[in-house]
Protein backbone atom coordinates (compact mmCIF):
# COMPACT_ATOMS: atom_id res chain seq x y z
CA UNK A 1 0.00 0.00 0.00
CA UNK A 2 1.29 3.46 -0.89
CA UNK A 3 1.93 5.71 2.11
CA UNK A 4 1.48 9.16 0.60
CA UNK A 5 2.59 10.87 3.84
CA UNK A 6 5.99 9.22 3.71
CA UNK A 7 6.25 9.88 0.00
CA UNK A 8 5.57 13.59 0.56
CA UNK A 9 8.05 13.68 3.47
CA UNK A 10 10.72 12.00 1.32
CA UNK A 11 10.10 14.45 -1.48
CA UNK A 12 10.31 17.36 0.98
CA UNK A 13 13.60 16.01 2.33
CA UNK A 14 15.02 15.65 -1.18
CA UNK A 15 13.94 19.13 -2.26
CA UNK A 16 15.18 20.70 0.99
CA UNK A 17 18.58 19.03 0.59
CA UNK A 18 18.85 20.18 -3.01
CA UNK A 19 17.87 23.75 -2.16
CA UNK A 20 20.26 23.74 0.81
CA UNK A 21 23.13 22.59 -1.42
CA UNK A 22 22.39 25.33 -3.95
CA UNK A 23 22.15 28.02 -1.25
CA UNK A 24 25.05 26.83 0.92
CA UNK A 25 27.44 26.50 -2.04
CA UNK A 26 27.27 30.28 -2.43
CA UNK A 27 28.27 30.79 1.20
CA UNK A 28 30.94 28.08 1.39
CA UNK A 29 33.82 30.44 0.63
CA UNK A 30 32.83 33.25 3.05
CA UNK A 31 32.23 30.63 5.77
CA UNK A 32 35.60 29.00 5.10
CA UNK A 33 33.98 25.72 4.11
CA UNK A 34 36.08 24.95 1.04
CA UNK A 35 38.31 21.94 0.56
CA UNK A 36 41.40 22.77 -1.48
CA UNK A 37 43.46 20.22 -3.43
CA UNK A 38 46.56 18.91 -1.72
CA UNK A 39 48.84 15.91 -1.49
CA UNK A 40 45.96 13.60 -0.39
CA UNK A 41 43.21 15.43 -2.25
CA UNK A 42 43.20 15.03 -5.98
CA UNK A 43 40.19 17.13 -6.99
CA UNK A 44 40.76 19.89 -9.55
CA UNK A 45 39.64 22.94 -7.59
CA UNK A 46 38.11 24.09 -4.35
CA UNK A 47 35.15 21.92 -3.31
CA UNK A 48 32.40 23.29 -1.04
CA UNK A 49 32.08 21.35 2.22
CA UNK A 50 28.35 21.81 2.72
CA UNK A 51 26.95 18.34 1.97
CA UNK A 52 26.47 17.36 5.61
CA UNK A 53 24.64 20.60 6.36
CA UNK A 54 22.41 20.08 3.32
CA UNK A 55 21.64 16.47 4.22
CA UNK A 56 20.73 17.53 7.75
CA UNK A 57 18.44 20.26 6.36
CA UNK A 58 16.70 17.54 4.35
CA UNK A 59 16.34 15.29 7.39
CA UNK A 60 14.80 18.16 9.36
CA UNK A 61 12.41 19.00 6.53
CA UNK A 62 11.37 15.37 6.14
CA UNK A 63 10.75 14.98 9.88
CA UNK A 64 8.70 18.18 10.00
CA UNK A 65 6.57 17.22 6.99
CA UNK A 66 6.07 13.68 8.33
CA UNK A 67 5.06 15.11 11.72
CA UNK A 68 7.60 12.78 13.33
CA UNK A 69 8.55 15.02 16.21
CA UNK A 70 7.99 12.68 19.12
CA UNK A 71 10.33 12.90 22.13
CA UNK A 72 12.75 10.31 20.75
CA UNK A 73 12.92 12.05 17.38
CA UNK A 74 13.48 15.44 18.98
CA UNK A 75 16.39 14.09 21.02
CA UNK A 76 17.80 12.30 17.97
CA UNK A 77 17.61 15.48 15.88
CA UNK A 78 19.15 17.59 18.67
CA UNK A 79 22.09 15.24 19.17
CA UNK A 80 22.47 14.90 15.40
CA UNK A 81 22.63 18.70 15.21
CA UNK A 82 25.56 18.56 17.64
CA UNK A 83 27.35 16.10 15.34
CA UNK A 84 26.59 18.21 12.24
CA UNK A 85 27.88 21.34 13.98
CA UNK A 86 31.06 19.55 15.06
CA UNK A 87 31.51 18.29 11.49
CA UNK A 88 31.15 21.80 10.07
CA UNK A 89 33.53 23.20 12.68
CA UNK A 90 36.01 20.44 11.85
CA UNK A 91 35.77 21.30 8.15
CA UNK A 92 36.37 24.96 8.99
CA UNK A 93 38.99 24.73 11.75
CA UNK A 94 40.41 21.19 11.44
CA UNK A 95 39.52 20.16 15.01
CA UNK A 96 41.69 17.74 16.91
CA UNK A 97 40.69 14.09 17.14
CA UNK A 98 40.22 14.54 20.89
CA UNK A 99 37.78 17.43 20.45
CA UNK A 100 35.74 15.46 17.92
CA UNK A 101 35.67 12.34 20.10
CA UNK A 102 34.60 14.34 23.14
CA UNK A 103 31.77 15.98 21.19
CA UNK A 104 30.67 12.68 19.65
CA UNK A 105 30.76 10.88 23.01
CA UNK A 106 28.80 13.70 24.64
CA UNK A 107 26.09 13.59 21.96
CA UNK A 108 25.80 9.81 22.24
CA UNK A 109 25.61 9.88 26.04
CA UNK A 110 22.93 12.59 25.88
CA UNK A 111 20.91 10.37 23.55
CA UNK A 112 21.35 7.32 25.78
CA UNK A 113 20.59 9.28 28.96
CA UNK A 114 17.50 10.96 27.55
CA UNK A 115 15.98 7.94 25.80
CA UNK A 116 17.45 4.85 27.48
CA UNK A 117 18.20 3.44 24.04
CA UNK A 118 21.45 1.50 23.80
CA UNK A 119 22.64 -2.01 22.98
CA UNK A 120 21.19 -4.15 25.78
CA UNK A 121 22.01 -7.56 24.35
CA UNK A 122 24.05 -9.25 21.65
CA UNK A 123 21.18 -11.70 21.09
CA UNK A 124 21.07 -15.41 21.74
CA UNK A 125 24.01 -17.76 21.29
CA UNK A 126 23.73 -21.48 22.11
CA UNK A 127 20.37 -20.82 23.82
CA UNK A 128 21.85 -18.17 26.10
CA UNK A 129 20.91 -14.52 26.01
CA UNK A 130 24.09 -12.45 25.81
CA UNK A 131 22.85 -9.58 27.98
CA UNK A 132 25.35 -6.76 28.35
CA UNK A 133 24.03 -4.91 31.39
CA UNK A 134 25.94 -1.69 31.96
CA UNK A 135 28.56 -2.74 29.39
CA UNK A 136 25.98 -1.99 26.71
CA UNK A 137 26.49 1.74 27.21
CA UNK A 138 30.22 1.88 26.40
CA UNK A 139 29.70 -0.66 23.60
CA UNK A 140 27.00 1.60 22.12
CA UNK A 141 29.29 4.64 22.39
CA UNK A 142 32.12 2.80 20.60
CA UNK A 143 29.76 1.41 17.93
CA UNK A 144 28.16 4.77 17.15
CA UNK A 145 31.52 6.59 17.11
CA UNK A 146 32.77 3.90 14.73
CA UNK A 147 29.76 4.36 12.44
CA UNK A 148 29.97 8.17 12.47
CA UNK A 149 33.67 8.12 11.62
CA UNK A 150 33.31 5.36 9.02
CA UNK A 151 30.66 7.47 7.28
CA UNK A 152 32.96 10.49 7.49
CA UNK A 153 35.84 8.51 5.97
CA UNK A 154 33.59 7.15 3.23
CA UNK A 155 32.63 10.72 2.34
CA UNK A 156 36.25 11.43 1.43
CA UNK A 157 35.10 10.75 -2.13
CA UNK A 158 33.32 13.99 -2.97
CA UNK A 159 29.56 13.59 -2.95
CA UNK A 160 29.53 9.88 -2.09
CA UNK A 161 27.63 10.24 1.18
CA UNK A 162 25.10 12.63 -0.29
CA UNK A 163 24.47 10.37 -3.24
Amino acid sequence: MLDTGMLVASLAATVASLVAILVLRRYAEPLGLLDHPGHRKLHAGAVPLVGGLAIFAGVLAGALVAHQLHFFTKVLLATSAILVLVGALDDRHDLSVRARLVAQTTAILIMIGATGVYIHSLGRLFNHDLALGWLGIPLTVVAVIGLVNAFNMMDGIDGLAGG
